[in-house]
C-alpha cells in the first residue's frame, strides 16, 4: 500500500507539472519505478538491452565523455556507437535519438556521422526516411560546423524531383524546408548566407522563399537583395523580380 501510494503521488506531481512522458513510462509494460526515478547507465542499457524503447531513451541520455573528463577511448566508443545507430539501426526511433544526441556533441566526427545518417535513410520506408532526414538536418544545424553548413546549403538548393506523387512531394518538401531553416545557425559561413539569399529571391516554392528570407534576416540582420547568383537556376527568376520592382517604381 505504501508503494502504491508513493506511485500515485509521483504520478499526480508529474501530471500537474505537464510531464506527459512520465505517464508514458507508468503505462509501459516495462515500467519500473526505480528505473524512472533513477535511470540506468545508458551505456549499460545499450550493451545489454534489445528493447527498442529502452535503447532510444539510452541514446538520448548519452553525454559526451570529453565534456566530463572522460578518456579518449570512452569518447571513441560513444561516437562509434552513436554513429552506427544513426546510420543503420533498424528502428527509426533509435536512429533519431542517436541523431539528436550527435547534434549536441562537439566532436568533429559528429558532422560526418550525421551526413551519413541523412544519406543512408533511404534504407527505411518513405515516411520514416523523411523523418530521419529532417532530424539529421536539424542536428547538423546544431553543430555550427563548416562542413554542416556546406551540406545544408546543398540540400536546401536541390529542387524537388518532378516525378514525385503528392505524398512524396510533401515529404521531400519537408526535408528541404528543414535544411533551409537550419541555415540560420551559420551566419559566419558564406555558403549558408549565399544559399539563403538565392532561395529567398528566386525559388519557385513560396514556403522555401519565406523560410530562406527568415534565415537570411536572422544571419545578416537585413533583407535579402534581389540580386541573382550567376550560373544558378534562379538567375532568370531573380532578374524578373528586379525588373518587376523597377517597373513598379
Amino acid at each position: 500500500m505504501r508503494a502504491r501510494f508513493s506511485l500515485m503521488v509521483a504520478s499526480a506531481t508529474f501530471a500537474l507539472s505537464g510531464c506527459a512522458g512520465f505517464w508514458d513510462e507508468v503505462t509501459s509494460r516495462e515500467f519500473s519505478l526505480s528505473n524512472t526515478l533513477n535511470p540506468p547507465d545508458p551505456m549499460t542499457v545499450l550493451k545489454t538491452s534489445t528493447d527498442g524503447d529502452a535503447r532510444a531513451k539510452a541514446y538520448a541520455r548519452l553525454e559526451e565523455p570529453k565534456k566530463r573528463t572522460g578518456s579518449a577511448a570512452e569518447q571513441d566508443e560513444v561516437i562509434k556507437m552513436l554513429s552506427q545507430a544513426a546510420v543503420s539501426d533498424p528502428q527509426p526511433l533509435c536512429r533519431m535519438a542517436a541523431i539528436r544526441t550527435l547534434g549536441r556533441f562537439e566532436d568533429p566526427r559528429a558532422v560526418s556521422a550525421l551526413i551519413a545518417a541523412y544519406q543512408s535513410s533511404d534504407q527505411l520506408t518513405p515516411e520514416p526516411a523523411a523523418m530521419v532526414k529532417c532530424q539529421a538536418l536539424n542536428a547538423l544545424g546544431e553543430t555550427h560546423k563548416p562542413d554542416a553548413a556546406n551540406f545544408l546549403a546543398e540540400v536546401a538548393k536541390t529542387p524537388l524531383k518532378p516525378d514525385l506523387n503528392d505524398r512524396e512531394r510533401g515529404q521531400a518538401r519537408d526535408v528541404r524546408l528543414a535544411a533551409v531553416r537550419s541555415l540560420k545557425n551559420f551566419p559566419q559561413y558564406g555558403s549558408a548566407t549565399s544559399a539563403a539569399q538565392m532561395l529567398a529571391v528566386g525559388d519557385k516554392d513560396i514556403a522555401v522563399r519565406d523560410r530562406a528570407r527568415e534565415a537570411y534576416v536572422a544571419m545578416t540582420g537585413k533583407e535579402p537583395e534581389a540580386t541573382p547568383v550567376p550560373g544558378t537556376s534562379t538567375e532568370t527568376n531573380a532578374i524578373a523580380t528586379v525588373g518587376h520592382t523597377q517597373t513598379k517604381r
